[in-house]
């Protein structure tokens, strides 16, 4: 399982060892740790840090979007995304990830992004590759490593995934962004960050025993 360092850098502990996380403001630990206890729960994205493997995508309309995968995340190694985004300023990208979810079940998703250059605006939607499904809200990135959550509700569909939307009729404009740590979450919260590379990967839940 992972916790936040007292260096504000996610970091991988030990099963036995208790995961004591400390808060971050604006990105910058702040004040004592607390002890993590979380129930079970599963990173239904099979790749988390690289949206070059396991998605898919296209462009539209002119633009384009390339994707360069090893740059510094929040973990202190090179193994976030780098997103390149080129508008027209009629067209669009998208990158999907289709899994098999649960009709009419709440799902969050959450994911650590930054802003390199341009225009801060993203989207990310439960949809599938046809672009049908439940829309998001769009957000707005900092130039600082944040973790971002939405909630949704699902529809009547069990194809669906997470769809990163770039869109010139909603935000036009040229952006690099970074990416890492992409889940979701059948739930209606987010938990901490379950890393995967290939598979969902399901945590189990905390236990405390031997408190004195």
């Amino acid at each position: 399982a992972t916790r936040v360092n007292a260096s504000g850098l996610i970091e991988t502990v030990a099963t036995g060892v208790p995961r004591l996380e400390y808060p971050l403001v604006n990105g910058v630990v702040n004040g004592c740790p607390s002890l993590l206890l979380e129930p079970a729960s599963t990173n239904l994205i099979t790749y988390s840090n690289d949206t070059i493997s396991g998605w898919g995508g296209f462009n539209y309309g002119g633009s384009s979007l390339t994707e360069q995968f090893g740059v510094l995340s929040p973990e202190g190694s090179n193994n976030a995304t780098r997103l390149t985004y080129t508008s027209s300023g009629s067209g669009g990208a998208l990158l999907t990830t289709n899994i098999t979810l649960v009709a009419n079940a709440e799902y969050t998703l959450s994911f650590y992004a930054k802003n390199i250059s341009g225009i801060k605006q993203i989207r990310l939607d439960l949809r599938n590759s046809s672009s049908s499904g439940v829309s998001g809200s769009s957000t707005t990135l900092t130039n600082e490593w944040q973790r971002y959550t939405q909630t949704y509700v699902m529809d009547g569909s069990t194809n669906r995934g997470v769809q990163i939307r770039l869109l010139d009729s909603e935000f036009s404009g040229d952006r690099i962004f970074d990416m890492w740590g992409i889940q979701l979450e059948q739930s209606g919260y987010a938990t901490s960050v379950i890393p995967t590379s290939g598979s969902a990967v399901t945590r189990v839940a905390d236990t405390a025993s031997g408190s004195g």
